[in-house]
């Protein structure tokens, strides 16, 4: 099995993804949104991570209704978060963001 960084390296190459790094031996690989169902598929069917883990959003706002505000400014937007792996334990975190004004994205049930 690869290291962690030779796989994100390998999953950031073959989804086309823009980024790709590592924290704890989990992977998240940003990719563009017009990119996300894709990227998504090409993992499912090429690299081998056919179980999906979750589906999630963030709300990034420098204006926090709860909890703590940001310790400094961060770029408004919604990331999208897919989350796949396979059985051996190796886990691929894709994401995606979207403008505020206009969030839109594809749906991942024709893969799921």
């Amino acid at each position: 099995m690869q290291a962690p960084e030779e796989f994100a390296a390998t999953v950031m190459e073959a989804v086309g993804g823009l980024s790709a790094t590592t924290d704890h031996d989990t992977i998240k690989v940003k990719v563009a949104a017009d990119a996300w169902v894709d990227a998504i598929r090409t993992a499912r069917d090429e690299i081998g991570l056919p179980h999906l883990s979750f589906i999630s959003a963030i709300d990034w706002s420098n204006d926090v209704a709860i909890g703590d505000p940001p310790s400094e400014p961060v770029e408004e937007r919604y990331e999208m978060l897919c989350a796949v792996g396979d059985i051996e334990g190796r886990l691929v975190v894709f994401a995606a963001d979207l403008p505020k004004e206009s969030p839109s994205i594809g749906s991942l049930t024709d893969v799921f």
